[in-house]
């Protein structure tokens, strides 16, 4: 799905989501909800 909409950025809150796709794309992660609120602590 990223390779047609070539965002200029990806955000999402799980980590997982973000490492698939760092090396392609600039990414960020939004530490919100709760399978992040262990994080957070």
């Amino acid at each position: 799905m990223l390779k047609v909409f070539r965002p200029h950025i990806f955000i999402d809150d799980q980590v997982g989501h973000i490492e698939g796709v760092s090396g392609y794309y600039p990414t960020a992660h939004v530490p919100f909800g709760a399978l992040n609120s262990s994080a957070s602590t």
